[in-house]
């Protein structure tokens, strides 16, 4: 087997843009440039399989072409809400993972998220040569009882319990997101974990503010002489929408100028919110930018908008726009609750904290930091480029998760 190949494990077609998608395809850029092979592995569900074959051809495609390296999709079982299906899926899942390593002799597997990890293992019982390594990228049970609005644990949260509890005791490193997730398995699992660390979700550290490109970009999108916020992302529940835009609605007449610019997929969700608020329609831009293109437009803007509320899975989480933000000059309005982050938006002076019990007035702690911003912007992009810099990307990382590799290699 060679040691340079690596299979890249996913529970999802990654067919749309987000944080996830964005880690697999940073992380099989930095093995190609330290000298490893790559390969990527997407199991997909039913939901995704019903956008039909054509589409996911598609999807798999221009992933492959996103991660210039080999993408292979496979379905997953359906009905694995049932017990015996599961077990089936988890057994049918890494036989397919050990005939693909057999197949292309590989023999390093880094599994994205704690499922991914899971069904390497089984890979493994199959072939004990093979070295797992588990990106525990969630709080994965309390996200699905999140999502599903669960105060008590169900079936579905248990069986996830214990399947997390299998892959962080048996894979054979592990990599956390933030120390608040690390330390979060350590107290439930009573275990150090000594074999783990932590990556963020970090970012493309190369990107240079373009003055000239900006100034352009803002003429163009009509921000000339606005104090523009910033939302780069989709619109899911968890992600509160709608309190950006009350927060936006508090500001608007104690700074005239500001103006909303909404990146996202999701317009219509967006397009709600404005209206249920009553924004006019010449304070706000929505509007859809590939990947490639987002940072040269978030750097036109000013503030960007973070929120989490207070929840295990957010205080546990690394969102990717936070190093991207910084990456682009902007200071980033937050709150408590965004994993590390939100105590380095307050030691590093990199933002600031918004309250989401009155998140409709803007207090005057707030409009001061509003009105600093607007008048030394370039000393705040100074800061927070540097910080993500040297802080959050994948220049700094990349070492560490090489060096994982080359450990089990």
């Amino acid at each position: 087997m060679d040691a340079s190949k690596v299979l890249l494990v996913s529970t999802s077609s990654n067919a749309n843009h987000g944080g996830g998608r964005t880690r697999i395809l940073d992380m099989s850029r930095e093995l190609r440039g330290q000298g490893f092979s790559p390969s990527i592995l997407c199991f997909f569900y039913g939901a995704q399989a019903r956008a039909g074959r054509r589409a996911l051809a598609k999807a798999r495609l221009q992933l492959e072409l996103d991660s210039q390296c080999p993408v292979i999709y496979l379905p997953i079982l359906p009905l694995t809400r049932l017990s015996w299906i599961n077990g089936l899926n988890n057994w049918f899942c890494g036989f397919l993972i050990f005939l693909i390593c057999f197949r292309y002799g590989i023999r390093i597997i880094l599994g994205l998220g704690y499922k991914a990890g899971y069904l390497g293992l089984f890979a493994r019982a199959v072939n004990r040569n093979l070295n797992i390594i588990s990106d525990i990228q969630g709080v994965a049970t309390h996200e699905y009882m999140y999502a599903h609005g669960l105060a008590d644990p169900d079936c579905e949260a248990l069986r996830m319990t214990a399947e997390e509890a299998h892959t962080l005791k048996n894979s054979d490193h592990l990599i956390f997101v933030s120390r608040a997730m690390q330390t979060y398995y350590q107290n439930l699992l009573g275990d150090s974990l000594s074999s783990s660390v932590i990556i963020p979700c970090a970012t493309r550290g190369e990107f240079e503010i373009n003055a000239v490109q900006r100034d352009a970009l803002r003429a163009e999108l009509g921000l000339e002489g606005r104090l523009v916020f910033c939302y780069a992302g989709s619109a899911n529940a968890y992600q509160l929408p709608r309190q950006m835009g009350e927060l936006f609605n508090a500001v608007r007449p104690h700074i005239p100028n500001v103006f909303f610019m909404i990146f996202t997929h999701n317009a219509p969700a967006f397009e709600q919110v404005m209206h249920s608020l009553a924004i006019p329609e010449n304070m706000y831009r929505i509007e859809f930018v590939s990947h490639e293109q987002i940072f040269e437009h978030i750097q036109a803007c000013d503030i960007g908008l973070l929120f989490r509320d207070d929840s295990l899975v957010n205080r546990a989480a690394s969102p990717t726009k936070f190093a991207e933000y910084l990456l682009c000059g902007l200071p980033v309005l937050t709150t408590e609750y965004v994993g590390d982050y939100s105590a380095l938006v307050k030691e590093f002076s990199l933002g600031h904290m918004v309250d989401l019990d009155n998140i409709g007035a803007a207090n005057d702690s707030l409009l001061a930091f509003l009105e600093d911003v607007q008048a030394n912007r370039a000393d705040y992009a100074v800061r927070c480029t540097a910080f993500a810099r040297h802080n959050l990307s994948w220049q700094i990382f990349a070492p560490q998760l090489t060096h994982i590799l080359r450990s089990v290699s």
